[in-house]
């Protein structure tokens, strides 16, 4: 053995060279690194993309609604096919609340229709001739398409007592004004109900034609990888309203039950029709 050399400075040696070959070989880090990471950016990125679509349609769902109730509302007098109770009243046919309704379907392009309810009503807003007058919104009629919840004729205001002062709806259980209450279109039972600044003592008085449009968006994958239930779907929803353009009721009695398929959709979608005759406070 040279001099100098003894076993434990060998393998201390042996050691050392280990060492430094171990440090020099990094094949396979990035790799490494890359596995790791990932996970969490592929997460990041695929909510991310959940979140702005989710989002977009929210913004579509707001201009669905305010196309359905904007156009409704400028219903003019004369249309063909319909014949208004009073003569003199513009009048919807069934023709023209198909078009309404495909028209503001198309609005929600590129998304799915299959999740899109609509609802179109129209809801008398008007004073009763008591001494110190109330503000009372009734539903005329209620056209929901896809399985929309349609503005109910007893909206079941407790507050409605008399309906002496307030001639053509009657005081019983199964017809009352709507409630007041700023209900969002996502709670249950915000059919039955309508903001104050509609029901007043110093509201402005009119037919309203209200469009409430839900919409329930899926992502086209599943986040079950991650565990993320909670981001299976996103619904949102919006209410508009616009008061008659013409200034006079606009007559639905001529509606029906219809069955359609819109454009871009895959499949026919029907309509209900709630038409309250005996809500009839205007003579309309």
């Amino acid at each position: 053995m040279r001099a100098g050399l003894t076993p434990a400075s060998i393998r201390a040696a042996a050691r050392k060279a280990a060492t430094r070959l171990r440090m020099k070989d990094e094949r396979g880090v990035a790799a490494v690194e890359f596995a790791l990471i990932a996970p969490v950016m592929i997460g990041l990125y695929l909510s991310t993309v959940i979140t702005t679509q989710a989002y977009m349609s929210s913004r579509k769902v707001a201009l669905v609604a305010r196309s359905l109730a904007d156009v409704a509302s400028r219903q003019a007098v004369g249309t063909a096919g319909c014949t208004p109770t009073t003569s003199g009243n513009p009048c919807l046919s069934n023709t023209d609340m198909v078009n309404i309704l495909d028209a503001a379907a198309l609005i929600m392009a590129p998304y799915s229709l299959s999740t899109l309810k609509m609802t179109l009503s129209r809801i008398d807003i008007v004073k009763d001739t008591s001494a110190s007058p109330q503000t009372w919104a009734v539903t005329k009629w209620s056209v929901g398409y896809n399985s929309g919840v349609a503005r109910p004729c007893n909206g079941a205001n407790a507050a409605f007592t008399s309906k002496t002062a307030f001639p053509g709806v009657t005081n019983s259980t199964t017809d009352k004004p709507l409630q007041v209450g700023n209900y969002q279109t996502t709670q249950a039972n915000y059919q039955n109900y309508l903001p104050s600044q509609y029901t007043t003592s110093t509201s402005p008085t009119g037919f309203l034609i209200l469009a409430d449009v839900v919409y329930t968006y899926s992502p086209g994958f599943s986040f079950k990888a991650f565990n993320w239930s909670n981001l299976t779907t996103v619904t949102s929803g919006w209410t508009q309203g616009f008061w008659s353009r013409t200034g006079l009721p606009i007559d639905g009695h001529n509606l029906t039950a219809q069955s359609f398929t819109p454009p871009g959709a895959s499949s026919a979608v029907a309509t209900t029709v709630t038409l309250c005759a005996s809500n009839d406070p205007s003579n309309t």
